[in-house]
């Protein structure tokens, strides 16, 4: 029997064996010459192995001696396809070096097994590389292209890999295989289509005008009351992205993002954003560069345009953890003539860490510096440390939720490197030791609350609690201090 009447075989055993499978007989005629009891002794034999005995997923192989296997090369061969099969690692990288150098073996398999320990350890360039070698010695080794289309896939080589599939489209395969290629070119295709996100909540701000605590007012006769405002925070956002040749992309992206107050219209603030990337992505990295430019509107009014680019970077360090950093620099100019005092440049360095411990149960945390620098305006210049942890959790019947807290320090630059401040009055307005420089210290948690499989209307509602207080050496901003809950409605498209 020829190679060429295998493939349903073959096909097959790749579909019950995925991600990972080998063809359980890359050269059958020779799998067998003096078999032990219980193994088969036929190429028909072999076959009706394949569709008869199930999947050895216990690693229970007959235990060969490795002199046995050595002065038997045809039995090696079947050997190293049932730890091919079975998906035993452990075994297979101690046998093969031993295989690799007996005489007689069968090349394509010892390819083929380096190549599936190299896509199970995550090193998919290796494995593609090989795959790519066998294919170029027979175009039409259909089950070797399938696994190079897989790997490519894992390796976020979206454009190739759809090329591959395209191209095992066109034979005439086994219908389970088709459904394999059709659902990874769906998969494929899903990732370039538009994606759109909107949630919104309700606002209740008891002090919209930053106006300092009730202690500060009572005790310096400040005249200054908070005003309460009432309305609506929503966020809308659209993204687009473009697979590109080998492991590169490029996106669309842009989001309007604000609150709406019915009561003090004036503090109305929101933000209309867009952005492009390009990008390089595989199984363990990402690294990304994005300009973008934000107009921010103020009081309904045009109040600010920024433009900027930002540097992100993600490495999975091993299956379970995730490192990412980012770096964003940007200058902002301001519309109004009075508000050009505020023209500022700033720059963000930030990195962060993701641990899932299991399926249900995930940790996380940062670092980061951000720095804002106003030149005409020393007062407003400043620079925040910060950092977060948080823990996230699914429970049962459906109920997830995250915790979050949060430390920041901000410190502003000395009011005294601005010539033009009035420096007794800056001092008495807010409340600070003259010479001093402000800096505040905040700290804040945040938890959420909600059920994965309910929704209203199509929208996943979100209980978010938040509590936060701010300390300040400038008594005008001392004890400040929030408690808030709301309900977010949440929906993905």
């Amino acid at each position: 029997m020829q190679i060429s009447n295998k493939i349903t075989s073959i096909f097959l055993a790749i579909f019950f064996l995925l991600p990972y499978s080998a063809f359980a007989d890359t050269n059958l005629e020779k799998l067998v010459n003096t078999p032990k009891e219980d193994e088969p002794s036929t190429l028909e034999d072999v076959e009706k192995l394949q569709t008869t005995r199930p999947i050895n997923h216990n690693n229970q192989i007959p235990n060969y001696e490795l002199k046995q296997l050595i002065h038997n090369p045809q039995l090696f061969s079947y050997y190293i396809n049932q730890l091919i099969t079975a998906r035993n690692l452990g075994k297979l990288q101690e046998v093969l070096p031993y295989y690799k150098k007996i005489t007689d073996n069968d090349p394509l398999l010892v390819q083929f097994a380096d190549a599936l320990l190299y896509d199970l350890q995550d090193n998919h360039k290796k494995a593609i590389a090989i795959y790519k070698k066998m294919l170029a010695k027979d175009p039409n080794f259909h089950p070797v292209r399938l696994h190079l289309a897989l790997s490519l896939i894992n390796d976020k080589q979206y454009k190739n890999a759809k090329n591959q599939l395209i191209k095992l489209k066109s034979e005439k395969l086994p219908k389970p295989i088709l459904t394999i290629v059709d659902a990874n070119l769906r998969r494929i295709d899903s990732q370039e289509e538009w994606k759109f996100t909107a949630s919104a909540n309700y606002l209740h701000d008891k002090n919209i005008n930053n106006a300092p605590s009730k202690k500060i007012r009572s005790n310096f006769g400040s005249t200054i009351d908070p005003i309460e405002a009432h309305g609506v925070h929503a966020y809308v956002s659209a993204y687009k992205k473009f697979n590109l040749k080998n492991n590169f992309y490029s996106t669309l992206s842009g989001n309007i993002n604000g609150n709406f107050y019915w009561n003090v219209k004036g503090y109305n603030d929101y933000s209309l954003k867009g952005a492009t990337a390009v990008g390089y992505m595989n199984s363990n990295h990402d690294i990304a560069i994005k300009p973008f430019i934000k107009q921010r509107i103020y009081d309904d009014k045009p109040y600010s345009r920024k433009y900027g680019v930002t540097f992100t970077t993600g490495h999975w360090i091993n299956p379970k953890t995730r490192l990412s950093t980012i770096t964003q620099y940007g200058k902002e100019y301001h519309n109004d003539k009075e508000n050009k005092i505020r023209d500022s440049q700033d720059y963000l360095l930030g990195v962060n860490g993701f641990y899932t411990q299991n399926a249900s149960q995930y940790f996380f945390g940062g670092l980061s510096h951000y720095r804002s620098n106003a030149k005409k305006s020393p007062i407003i210049s400043h620079r925040t440390n910060s950092a977060h942890i948080g823990w996230g959790k699914e429970w049962q019947k459906g109920i997830s939720s995250t915790v979050t807290a949060n430390y920041s320090q901000k410190e502003y630059d000395n009011p005294s490197n601005d010539p033009n401040l009035n420096l007794p009055a800056y001092y008495a307005t807010f409340m600070g030791e003259m010479g001093s420089s402000r800096k505040d210290k905040t700290h804040s948690i945040t938890g959420e609350l909600w059920k994965r499989d309910y929704e209203i209307a199509g929208l996943t509602p979100k209980l978010i609690i938040n509590y936060s207080k701010t300390n300040s050496n400038f008594l005008y901003y001392d004890d400040k201090e929030d408690l808030s809950g709301t309900v977010e409605l949440t929906s993905n498209f």
